[in-house]
């Protein structure tokens, strides 16, 4: 039945003009089905009554029902094919047409017509398509109008209209009844549409949170699927950065077993050794970091800095590095004497600092490294520029992320962990500023982050 009233609708409306309700309107939805399923039926019953119901009424001489029933089917016409009427004046329109033919019916035809049948459904389509207090409304105009009809009843006023055939008496009863039942029908109608809008929209809330928890449950799903890619990415790229610089230490700690071997070759394998410790403490660091950046146990411990001084001095520390690659390593900060105290965790500085430098050392092959420091409203900028590989853009997304490494050929020769960028963002965002960078392929990169004047 269902298949049939869509097909119906769907094709009806290529003439008629239907607009599809929201099913999350609950029952405002199957009211406009109801609406157009009506007047679809009110078209039919109308061009199929209106003939027989004319020709009667001329045939008798009874002009007043040929024009009702005119009228009638034109005001049918026109809700059918307004595309400018909305349903709330079209119902409105309805249900006055259907309270005047009931009167005017009932009026020149008495008892023996349709005009409390039209009557009765005038207070129940109110029910259906309105609410509860459109049926009192209705049932109040009802009474008003039977009020009315009565004078002439109990006054027994002589002429050509069916009213007065009626006793004072049995208008009473009939219209009594009348009334209550058409209150009480329509009264039900309304509080079982009512409860069920309160089931629909429940139902609806219900389907929503259903749905929102299967987008979750597919979001946890999907994170949880990263994470275990993420696990096999970390695992293999810890066991070669481990295996590596343990293989160093461990193979010549046997080449040092040698009596035999050479002073000079004996201070290269220590060197390569002290090497190989130093990078197996750094990735054993990082992974402390990032676990504790993780575990939200990561501490800021703050205390007044020279800011100048402290780039300086990591200009400094890492200036050999860029020695044994011909680099040049300037430093341009155009802070005040007067305002180069700053209040933060000076470690966590240092530690971003020297990871922005360390990453444009190892991805720059010619050239410079330039790092700025400038002031500017209640924050400390500073930067670090370079002329290296770049950062190709399907790669700038992942550039923030734990243990991203750039795919290139050039980026896998290169050693690390993956984690620098990632601590280094998420200190300064612990210590009140934010990190980004600019980068073109093949021209180099720019690391920006910010300190607020007081973290």
């Amino acid at each position: 039945m269902k298949v049939f009233i869509d097909r119906l609708i769907k094709r009806t409306s290529k003439f008629i003009p239907y607009h599809e309700e929201d099913r999350q309107k609950g029952i405002d939805y199957w009211r406009q089905k109801f609406l157009y399923l009506l007047i679809l039926g009110m078209i039919f019953l109308g061009l199929v009554a209106y003939i027989p119901s004319v020709y009667l009424s001329v045939t008798s001489h009874i002009w007043s029902i040929a024009i009702i029933d005119t009228l009638a089917l034109l005001l049918i016409i026109v809700l059918a094919f307004s595309k400018r009427l909305t349903v709330k004046a079209k119902v409105n329109i309805i249900l006055t047409a259907i309270y005047l033919l009931g009167v005017l019916l009932l009026v020149f035809l008495g008892p023996m017509g349709a005009g409390f049948i039209w009557l009765f459904l005038f207070p129940v389509l109110a029910a259906i398509f309105l609410n509860f207090r459109a049926v009192i409304v209705c049932t109040m105009i009802l009474i008003l109008t039977f009020a009315l009809m009565a004078v002439p009843v109990f006054l027994s006023v002589p002429g050509k209209y069916h009213l007065n055939i009626h006793t004072p008496m049995t208008w009473l009863v009939n219209v009594t009844n009348f009334l209550v039942v058409s209150f009480t029908v329509s009264a039900a109608v309304s509080i079982i549409l009512s409860r069920l809008n309160d089931s629909l929209m429940k139902e609806i809330q219900i389907t929503k949170l259903l749905q929102k928890q299967q987008e979750q449950l597919k979001a946890e799903k999907h994170k949880a699927k990263e994470a275990d890619k993420l696990k096999s990415v970390f695992l293999a790229n810890m066991s070669h950065e481990i295996r590596t610089p343990m293989n160093g230490i461990l193979g010549f700690m046997n080449l040092l077993k040698n009596p035999d071997l050479e002073e000079s070759k004996r201070q290269r394998y220590f060197k390569i050794i002290r090497q190989s410790g130093t990078r197996m403490l750094g990735i054993i660091n990082d992974l402390i970091d990032i676990s504790k950046i993780e575990a939200n146990q990561a501490e800021i411990n703050c205390e007044e800095i020279d800011l100048t001084a402290l780039i300086r001095d990591t200009c400094l520390l890492l200036k050999p590095l860029c020695d044994k690659k011909k680099l040049e390593l300037e430093c341009e900060i155009r802070i005040p004497k007067t305002e180069n105290r700053i209040k933060t965790d000076k470690n966590k500085v240092i530690q971003v600092l020297t990871n922005l430098i360390h990453n444009s050392i190892k991805f720059t092959g010619k050239g410079q490294i330039l790092v700025k420091c400038i002031q500017q409203d209640h924050r400390y900028e500073i930067s670090v520029h370079d002329t290296g590989t770049g950062i190709h853009p399907k790669h700038k997304e992942q550039v923030f992320k734990r243990f991203h490494h750039s795919n290139s050929e050039e980026n896998k020769k290169q050693q690390g962990t993956g984690l620098g960028l990632a601590i280094s963002k998420a200190y300064i965002e612990m210590l009140g500023g934010r990190i980004w960078f600019e980068s073109e392929q093949g021209k180099g990169s720019s690391f920006y982050f910010t300190l607020p004047l007081n973290s």
